[in-house]
């Protein structure tokens, strides 16, 4: 980090990466470009957990070829000034946690009125997923604020 006097600590990049909902997953797609897909995420026991679809798609195919992944959390209140968390990491495809994630989720961002029902449909949606961890390698946190004199 060339700014190492706006650097967080680790606990503070974990903080925001537990009091986030949202990032993004940035992998090596086609002929060598960068993509970075945008994702809602679960952190349970310190890693955290993805969701997509069975039926595969370019997110799956470019982790196929390479696990290495980062992913970035952004906290802020008015787009100037924020802090945000990167982590650097494998990703590990855990076909045994899919209900567990799936709990996870509903747990994290359905509304109260409709989690029982979303529970219930839990079973059968399990199969329509796969399931990936974050394994974290390093994380970093930075923050921003608004430039001086503006």
């Amino acid at each position: 980090m060339r700014r190492k006097d706006r650097a967080l600590s680790e606990t503070d990049a974990r903080e925001i990466l537990n009091n986030g909902k949202f990032g993004v997953l940035s992998v090596m797609g086609d002929d060598g470009y960068p993509y970075g897909v945008p994702l809602h995420y679960v952190v349970i026991e310190e890693k955290v957990y993805f969701h997509s679809t069975a039926d595969g798609g370019h997110k799956e195919d470019s982790l196929n070829q390479n696990a290495k992944v980062s992913f970035t959390v952004i906290e802020t209140e008015d787009a100037i000034k924020a802090r945000s968390a990167i982590l650097f990491g494998t990703m590990e495809l855990v076909p045994d946690r899919r209900e567990m994630v799936l709990e996870q989720f509903v747990e994290k961002f359905v509304p109260d009125f409709a989690w029982e029902q979303a529970k219930s449909g839990i079973p059968f949606a399990k199969n329509a997923i796969h399931a990936y961890r974050l394994n974290i390698d390093h994380i970093t946190g930075k923050w921003v604020d608004k430039p001086d004199g503006k």
